[in-house]
Order: C-alpha cells, then sequence, then structure tokens
C-alpha cells in the first residue's frame, strides 16, 4: 500500500458510527512487508491527525537503520510532536544488527501510565545480564557503528535486493520498489504458480532420494568394512 494514501484509506468517522472504538495508529516505518519510506510531511499527517482524534500513536520503527535506498529517513523522535504523552517509539536489535533472537527492544514514552504498567510486565521478561553487557559495548562503539558495520550492512542488503529483483524481473515478474528491510513484495498473479511449485516439489523430491541412496550406499559400505 503506497504510503501517500494511507490517510485517504483511513476512513475515521466510518469505524466511529459502526460502533468500533479506535484507540491507536500503528505506523511502521520503514513499511513492513513493502519496505517503503514515510516521507516526513506524511509523518507529521498522521501526529496531526492522531492529535485531532485523541488517538495514540504506536510507531514501529525497527528497520530504521537499514534504509538502502538513497532517501530520507525520518523518526518520530526528530519531529514537532503536538501530543507528545500519546506517542510511543519502539526499536529493537534484531533486524538491524542481524542478531535474530536477541529479544532485546526498546520503547520511549513519555506516558508515565504507559511506562507504569511496562514496568510491572518487565519483571517476567528481564534480559539476561550477559546479553546486555554485549550490547552495551557495542552501541558504545559509535565510530565502527556509522563507519564499518551500517554502511556494509546497507551495502550488502542494496546488492542482495537486487539480486533478487533482477532475478523476478527476468522471469516477468513486477516488484514493488523498495527502500529499506528485508522484504521484496512481488506480483505473482499472472504466474502460474502450479508450474513452478511441481518443478520446485520435483527438484527437492529428487535431492531427498538422491541424498538417501548416498545414505544407504554408505550404510552398505560401512557393514562390509567393519
Amino acid at each position: 500500500m503506497p504510503t501517500n494514501h494511507i490517510l485517504g484509506i483511513f476512513d475515521f468517522q466510518f469505524f466511529f458510527f459502526q460502533g468500533i472504538r479506535i484507540r491507536a495508529l500503528i505506523l511502521i516505518n520503514p513499511h513492513n512487508p513493502l519496505g517503503d519510506i514515510y516521507p516526513e510531511q506524511l509523518l507529521k499527517d498522521c501526529l496531526d491527525f492522531a492529535h485531532r482524534h485523541k488517538l495514540h500513536v504506536i510507531m514501529d520503527e525497527i528497520y530504521m537503520l537499514s534504509v538502502y535506498d538513497d532517501i530520507n529517513f525520518t523518526s518520530v523522535l526528530s519531529l514537532n510532536q503536538p501530543d507528545p504523552e500519546r506517542i510511543h517509539f519502539m526499536w529493537g536489535f534484531s533486524k538491524d544488527f542481524a542478531m535474530c533472537g536477541i529479544r532485546v527492544a526498546i520503547l520511549h514514552t513519555r506516558n508515565k501510565e504507559v511506562r507504569s504498567a511496562l514496568n510491572q510486565l518487565a519483571s517476567f521478561h528481564g534480559c539476561p545480564v550477559p546479553i546486555q553487557f554485549v550490547l552495551s559495548q557495542l552501541i558504545a562503539d559509535r565510530e565502527w557503528i556509522d563507519k564499518i558495520f551500517l554502511p556494509t550492512s546497507r551495502q550488502r542488503l542494496r546488492e542482495a535486493h537486487q539480486i533478487i529483483v533482477d532475478g523476478l524481473a527476468a522471469l516477468g515478474i513486477p516488484v514493488f520498489r523498495s527502500s529499506a528491510g528485508l522484504f521484496v513484495w512481488a506480483d505473482f498473479r499472472k504466474v502460474n504458480m502450479k508450474i513452478y511449485f511441481t518443478n520446485f516439489w520435483m527438484s527437492l523430491n529428487m535431492l531427498s532420494w538422491t541424498r538417501i541412496r548416498i545414505g544407504d550406499i554408505q550404510t552398505v559400505q560401512d557393514a562390509s568394512n567393519p
């Protein structure tokens, strides 16, 4: 969904008259799964929209350091917030630092009630001290992060994304232009998926059969040579 249409399709009055109480506006920037970037003006419009209707804004920026395209990324924390008590920012290490399985995240909020509720839950989801130490050492080395890690990460993301896009283009499959994250949003509607899946499963079965036969031969050889 192109981000410049997000407010146009969000008909607040429709939900209101349906008896549905809207409490929050959840935004993911960079977008998941489109890999799109919210323009600064759109973010401001979203914040103003939420302020008019007294909505909380939950801002997920977990891919904020994985922007590989030449485009400006604006964090909600850098904006003049019309209602700071209702804006909640989230980020984590697992995506931008390729730390799959490291469930350590950050919540930035000025809402005392939200902080109080989360502090009560935190006792059940504590971060182990060794992980805290490793991560603190990691983010302390800003020079390595800014000059080595992030440029290398963005370059590899850009190259990997281009390989996938070129491969799909060679098959006649259009792809939505992405600027960040780990996503490729492809349009397979005109593709005969039955053919692709048939060939895939045939190849997979042949590979499995080959491994089984190799295993059988190895077992026979081992049995003949105790």
